[in-house]
């Protein structure tokens, strides 16, 4: 539907997108969401055994997308990013992140040196994080 009346709304959308861009306040409106539980595996009956999905407004999703490229630039053009950050930047992924390591071992290999990796998967590992923490260090 929003194809369609692209050209209708595009001057009255801009307007609200800039305008909650250089105020930083995010319109209320499409701050709604609507949460539906997802299961994950194990017993149905347990609560811990599902996951939170929200599901936002297609506006809200623009203004996000919006958001998250601004940030991904200002990030790039200042340098700000980690070499080795694959996860969520355009034009490199997981197989990045894997063709590095498999490069990094055998280059230990091959000079005759020691290599250790430690691979950890933590369970459910925001549920036993300090959220006050986590919020600290972001």
């Amino acid at each position: 539907m929003l194809k369609t009346v692209k050209t209708l709304i595009a001057p009255p959308l801009s307007h609200i997108f800039n305008l909650s861009l250089s105020t930083g306040d995010f319109p209320s409106r499409l701050k709604q969401c609507r949460v539906i539980p997802i299961f994950k595996s194990g017993n149905p009956l347990l609560c811990d055994n599902y996951r939170p999905i929200s599901l936002l407004s297609s506006l809200s999703k623009i203004l996000e997308k919006i958001v998250a490229l601004k940030l991904v630039h200002h990030l790039d053009v200042n340098d700000l990013l980690y070499p080795h950050q694959y996860g969520f930047l355009p034009n490199r992924s997981t197989e990045h992140n894997l063709m590095h390591i498999v490069n990094f071992v055998t280059k230990a290999l091959n000079d005759s040196e020691f290599c250790i990796g430690v691979f950890l998967d933590l369970r459910k590992a925001f549920d036993v994080c300090s959220h006050d923490i986590l919020l600290k260090k972001l």
